[in-house]
């Protein structure tokens, strides 16, 4: 009796909002004649419609059945959550493009969230490795918003976001360094030297991704600078572990080395996480390393793998370079081992609804 009473009272509060001129848009756009009707009576009346009127197998029915489920909650981590998964109903069908819910329909699914859209906007960055590119448009969004009320420090960080979300998600580094520019310009203006260094270092990042090895290390020893002028060890080791990747990766062993004996006994003391990513980031240089070598730091990480429970992005990368490594050495049995291992673990992410871009 109780639910039903907060969804009752979300169809009236989702109708007290001044009707305006309704915005097609993504799911809307795609769906049946049967379902954007019902949808039409929705938005008009708060009228609850008749689930049968959405087509299961049409997944942008699905999508638009979705979002009523979204605006007819009263709490907002529930409206967040069927947001979510309007999105996800209809991402294998959208490829790169956006999923656009007009400016009027977030403010109506944001009617319970305390910050208004600024929250339903960052509800949606769930999607950063569900649907990456349908994220970055809500980012843009998120950014647009932070225009209009003039806060410059919450647009750089959603600049940053978006630009990290091109670089290490969707593989476009190329249109993240305006963006990562642009919320340096902000950073320098506020004379933050933390987000600056912060900035700075996702910059390297970003030219390493571009194998644009020298301007990656100049930005991350520019961003190590900053760290070690407010005495900043995260930041400090962070970067030193940025430096063992783009020295393996630009084959210069011996630099490698050197960062990574300077970083390695702090991680292996209190940061098993990075450890990992150290690890993976060695791993990354299979091509110049000792054939055993390889062997003891993979097996290292299946230790930690084994103990520890680490994000996806990091474990794919890991199974990545693992499975490179072995191809060059000829190392069947390990190969065949970690190839089922891998093709284990991505059934299972895609299960769960990780975007199948990750594991290219």
């Amino acid at each position: 009796m109780k639910i039903l009473s907060s969804i009752c009272f979300g169809i009236l509060f989702f109708c007290m909002i001044n009707v305006v001129a309704q915005t097609t848009f993504t799911a809307y756009d795609r769906s049946s004649a049967t379902a954007k009707d019902a949808w039409d009576q929705y938005y008009k009346n708060g009228t609850a419609p008749d689930v049968a009127a959405f087509d299961e197998k049409n997944p942008f029915d699905r999508s638009l059945k979705f979002l009523v489920a979204a605006s007819m909650h009263i709490v907002a981590d529930s409206t967040v959550k069927w947001t979510v998964a309007s999105v996800l109903a209809c991402r294998d069908h959208l490829d790169t493009l956006p999923f656009i819910i007009p400016v009027e329909l977030q403010q109506r699914l944001s009617v319970n969230c305390k910050n208004g859209r600024e929250q339903l906007l960052d509800g949606l960055m769930q999607l950063y490795y569900l649907a990456p590119w349908q994220c970055a448009y809500f980012i843009k969004e998120k950014e647009a918003l932070c225009r209009q009320n003039s806060n410059e420090k919450i647009l750089a960080f959603s600049l940053l976001n978006r630009a990290l979300l091109y670089s290490e998600v969707l593989g476009k580094p190329e249109r993240a360094l305006p963006l990562i520019d642009s919320a340096i310009v902000i950073w320098t203006k506020l004379g933050d030297h933390s987000q600056l260094a912060n900035n700075l270092k996702a910059r390297g990042i970003v030219f390493l991704r571009m194998k644009k090895f020298r301007e990656a290390e100049r930005e991350i020893k520019s961003a190590m600078a900053l760290y070690k002028k407010s005495d900043t060890q995260y930041g400090i080791s962070s970067c030193q572990l940025d430096l063992v990747l783009i020295f393996a990766q630009s084959g210069e062993p011996d630099s490698m080395k050197k960062y990574d004996q300077l970083c390695r006994p702090g991680f292996e003391a209190l940061d098993t996480m990075r450890l990992f990513v150290l690890n993976t980031n060695r791993l990354a240089a299979y091509q110049t390393a000792n054939q055993y070598s390889i062997r003891d730091i993979a097996k290292q990480n299946a230790g930690l793998l084994f103990s520890s429970q680490f994000h996806p992005a990091m474990v794919i990368d890991y199974y990545k370079y693992s499975m490179k490594a072995f191809t060059f050495f000829g190392e069947t049995a390990l190969l065949k081992k970690y190839n089922s291992e891998y093709a284990n673990m991505q059934q299972e992410l895609l299960k769960q609804g990780y975007w199948p871009g990750l594991f290219k």
